[in-house]
Order: structure tokens, then sequence, then C-alpha cells
């Protein structure tokens, strides 16, 4: 159980910090400082990133409530 609940806060994190990166896109964009390219070049490495980034976390969740059950 605790297990679970730090590992969603770690994920909880993530996504904020994923959203916290979009956001600053989104207004280099509108400040034409990068290009709409850029942009969506840059949003799709960030998703890429949170995307592998919560699965590590699953897949660490996944096996340290395995090695518990065990004991």
């Amino acid at each position: 159980k605790i297990v679970s609940e730090i590992s969603e806060k770690f994920k909880v994190s993530i996504r904020n910090v994923r959203r916290k990166f979009l956001d600053e896109i989104k207004n280099l964009e509108k400040e034409k400082s990068i290009s709409i390219d850029e942009s969506k070049k840059f949003q799709d490495d960030i998703q890429k990133i949170t995307d592998k980034s919560i699965k590590d976390i699953e897949n660490i969740t996944s096996s340290k409530e395995q090695e518990i059950l065990k004991v």
C-alpha cells in the first residue's frame, strides 16, 4: 500500500514537470522564439520521456511489491 502511494506521488511529480515544460514551450511558440514544428517536436520528446519515466516507476513498483509479498 505504501509503495503504491509513493509511486503515485512520483508519477504526479513527473506530470507536473511535464506540464511546466509544455507551458514553457507554448510560451516560446507564442513569442515566436521557436517555430510550430520545433514546438511539436519538443512536445513529443517531452511526452516520450514522461511515458518512459512513468513506465519505469511502474516496473520498479511492481518488482518491489513482488519482493515484499515474498517476505
